[in-house]
């Protein structure tokens, strides 16, 4: 599991729940460093990810392009892919005029009720919410502006259409922050993606574990059909 920009993965907590124990998970927890991007983050994945295993991947957001850039650089590993609110490249083009500003930029990370509303909505669940709050006012705000400058320069377009194993991709039909556009680029890109648009916002792990994690069985199963979920990792 490759988590959002926070790079914690305290965020997966309610879709592991979901999920329940007979799920096995590995979360990944990218080190605080404001100094790394995209290439080193993927350099620390192939360090940390044994290569012997067979693999199930979700991204989530931010981690993206680093599930596409592993899934292709190894390819008989990686059995399949599911992506959720997520891009290939800036999903807002249209900022990067501010990419020179970042620096310089106040960062508030405590999310105020317009942020909140930003990640999850209106609704969801009152714990989901609160953890959303703690994780995000806990990041540093040099390592927010590093990550959001990433993800403005980031672009692994070009790689899509070597994938070869299964991909599904989770759309949120209320993500305020990940336009459709975005979306489309991954069924553009990748023909046999399948896309699952569920009813949610952009922290939709968190707003609708149950229904993320219903998407998340059936493609394990359609990726492991006749082996037992301890024999993977996800």
């Amino acid at each position: 599991m490759l988590p959002g920009l926070d790079g914690t993965g305290n965020l997966f907590e309610p879709l592991l729940q979901a999920l329940g124990d007979e799920w096995p998970s590995r979360v990944m927890r990218y080190p605080v460093n404001p100094g790394w991007g995209y290439a080193e983050l993927l350099t620390w994945l192939q360090d940390h990810i044994p290569n012997d295993q067979p693999l199930f991947i979700l991204a989530e957001s931010f981690s993206g392009p680093l599930a596409i850039e592993l899934a292709a650089r190894r390819p008989q590993q990686v059995r399949g892919l599911v992506l959720c609110c997520t891009f290939a490249a800036n999903p807002r083009p249209g900022l990067n005029w501010a990419a020179g500003l970042l620096p310089w930029l106040p960062m508030v990370t405590w999310p105020s009720g317009p942020m909140l509303r930003l990640l999850m909505g209106l609704d969801g669940p009152a714990e989901a919410r609160r953890q959303m709050a703690e994780v995000v006012s806990g990041l540093p705000p040099d390592l927010v502006r590093a990550r959001l400058a990433a993800v403005m320069a980031v672009d692994v377009r070009p790689v899509l259409p070597s994938l070869r194993q299964p991909v599904w991709v989770l759309q949120a039909d209320a993500d305020a922050l990940v336009p459709s556009a975005a979306t489309q680029e991954f069924c553009d890109g990748i023909s046999h993606a399948q896309l699952v648009r569920l009813a949610g916002p952009h922290a939709l792990l968190q707003a609708c574990p149950e229904a993320a994690a219903a998407v998340l069985r059936d493609a394990w199963r359609q990726c492991f059909p006749d082996l037992p979920a301890e024999s993977a990792y996800s």
